[in-house]
């Protein structure tokens, strides 16, 4: 008896420790300013049946630092990559790990450490990346929802601008892009232009329908690989890259202006505002000037200052976060975000994402969930499940902003 009740402990134990990522906390995903840990993870097809992983370590976390006795000793960092297939929970392929050393002291080197995931058309999953300094214990972990469900998807491109990979989604206007396919002989394809979508999300009590966006081109281009090798788009607006084999899919590229990811332009500016305005604020103010309405609501010069600058920092938050066929701030994500701010946890199992708000009040958390929306654009875009019990939280959000705080849940 003795025995089976230490085994059980035991395995409650092992339980306890066992790291499932569908019930993990993936908050850091969602703080800003980023994580500066890996400078950078890039993901593209290497054939029918792989995707490559590059991640990139700045040369700053591997530089030699002093040890104890004055001595200089070599930094390792360990590499671990999980892939569970299909979202599932069964036991994950487990990549081999990668070490890496530090080679000098020259802090302008980048390191890359290379992943092969096993990954077939047709098939989608979760990819977690843990990346540890062995020498300081430190380290950070990575989720990506990897899918090929979509045949000629946005893996299977690799984007680069001014030599720098982007996996971002969007591009900058002005500047030369490349663009490659994973399959070599594939050098027909078609560049296909869509209007950029203006669309302001609805308010999160809301339960009407969201209004629809066209997903209709506006104009076709056939164009070679010679021609994707120095592209260069001079105008804002949605493109798709297709193979001539699957004309209907393919890469989905923003063209954002250069100063991006802050505001764009005043317009731009002005409409982000309209969360926070009343109805006749908006008739009224017809030269859409921004410091006209903390003014008409109130504010003094200080105030509309120190409101100003935070409300444009949430703006470029989302904007960095969220940002796809559509600016960050004009999504549903980006729409909580910019008015409640960071959440404490996230969850997200592949199909849904969860937030949760976390009152330092003992006040029950506020928890928004997020279902996975694909479209012809995106297949990682998130769709608030609207309640009407949020509007209490959501004009109490907007009346300290407009009182020239910035709101937090408390």
């Amino acid at each position: 008896m003795n025995r089976l009740f230490v085994f059980l402990l035991l395995l409650i134990a092992g339980c306890s420790v066992n790291q499932n990522p569908f019930s993990q906390n993936r908050a850091s995903a969602y703080q800003f300013p980023q994580n500066r840990f890996l400078s950078g993870i890039e993901f593209f097809s290497l054939d029918e049946h792989h995707v490559r992983v590059e991640i990139k370590i700045p040369g700053r976390q591997l530089a030699f630092l002093p040890d104890l006795d004055g001595e200089k000793p070599r930094r390792r960092f360990v590499i671990r990559a999980s892939f569970y297939s299909e979202f599932k929970r069964r036991k994950p392929v487990i990549i081999t790990p990668i070490i890496i050393e530090s080679a000098d002291t020259d802090e302008s080197i980048e390191f890359i450490a290379r992943l092969k995931i096993p990954l077939s058309l047709g098939h989608e999953g979760l990819l977690k990346i843990e990346a540890r300094d062995l020498q300081n214990k430190k380290g950070v972990i990575f989720y990506k929802n990897l899918s090929r469900k979509t045949i000629d998807s946005d893996l299977d491109f690799r984007v680069q601008q001014k030599g720098i990979s982007n996996f971002q989604g969007w591009i900058k206007e002005g500047i030369p892009v490349q663009i490659s396919f994973w399959d070599s002989t594939q050098t027909e394809f078609t560049l296909s232009e869509f209007p950029k979508f203006k669309q302001l999300p609805i308010p999160p009590f809301s339960l009407n329908d969201s209004p629809k966006e066209s997903f209709q081109a506006v104009s076709q281009t056939n164009i070679n690989q010679a021609s994707l090798d120095s592209l260069v788009i001079n105008k804002e607006k949605n493109l798709r890259v297709s193979s001539s084999k699957h004309p209907e899919n393919g890469l989905i590229l923003s063209v954002v202006e250069q100063d991006f990811p802050s505001f764009l332009n005043e317009e731009e500016a002005f409409e982000s505002h309209l969360f926070l305005m009343q109805k006749k604020e908006k008739q009224n103010n017809t030269s859409k000037n921004i410091t006209e309405f903390w003014a008409m609501i109130g504010l003094n010069s200080l105030q509309i200052l120190s409101i100003e600058k935070a409300w444009s920092d949430r703006i470029k938050q989302t904007n960095m976060l969220f940002t796809a066929y559509i600016l960050g701030w004009r999504t549903d994500r980006g729409m909580i975000y910019t008015i409640f701010g960071a959440p404490n946890t996230v969850y997200n199992n592949g199909k849904a994402e969860e937030w949760n708000y976390i009152s330092s009040k003992g006040k029950p958390p506020l928890t928004f969930r997020f279902e996975r929306c694909s479209n012809i654009f995106s297949q990682e875009e998130y769709c608030l499940v609207r309640k009407s019990e949020y509007a209490t939280y959501w004009f109490k959000a907007i009346e300290t902003w407009r009182n020239g705080t910035p709101y937090t849940y408390e």
